[in-house]
């Protein structure tokens, strides 16, 4: 699913990620390690929001750079979004974007129900998080990446997620 091959890259000084090679096999894997190890700059790259100093990635065999935005989704620890923004249009829209209406089915899968006529900028912080990572799989993208999917969340909503993951990792 994604290759990488000696992957670099340095923000002045800093050696974010210094000539990382790994192969992720199609189900769920976690890429784990402390504050500061390069998580973050690698979804970043994955994502085209910085690029590598050197090496390369593969992802469903392709070039990152040939990668289509429906092919592989994410959602971002941060994310900054127009607190007007209301969470069922937001989804509606999305799926429409990414070309495949399964809006229906995330709504059911993450428990989204009741927040649905609420804007963003309503939602507790768990709720953010838990609207956040069902984005991630409007359209039935083929490679999701979920930067800290769990934080900010209870533990029910944390089971939920859990539960998910895995039901999603099955297919």
């Amino acid at each position: 699913m994604i290759e990488c091959s000696n992957l670099s890259k340095s923000y002045g000084k800093v050696k974010a990620l210094d000539n990382v090679s790994f192969r992720l096999k199609k189900g769920l894997s976690l890429v784990v390690g402390p504050n500061g190890s390069g998580k973050t700059t690698l979804i970043k790259i994955l994502s085209k929001l910085t690029f590598p100093d050197s090496g390369e990635i593969l992802v469903l065999g392709k070039k990152l750079e040939e990668i289509k935005p429906n092919e592989i989704t994410f959602a971002f620890e941060k994310t900054v979004f127009y607190p007007r923004i209301k969470v069922g249009e937001y989804l509606k829209t999305l799926s429409e974007v990414r070309g495949c209406n399964n809006v229906e089915e995330v709504i059911e899968k993450f428990e989204l129900k009741q927040i649905l006529n609420k804007r963003f900028s309503q939602l507790s912080q768990g709720f953010k998080r838990r609207f956040l990572v069902a984005t991630a799989f409007i359209g039935n993208p083929k490679v999701i990446i979920l930067d800290e999917p769990f934080s900010n969340v209870d533990i029910s909503a944390k089971n939920l997620l859990t539960q998910v993951l895995e039901e999603e990792s099955k297919k």
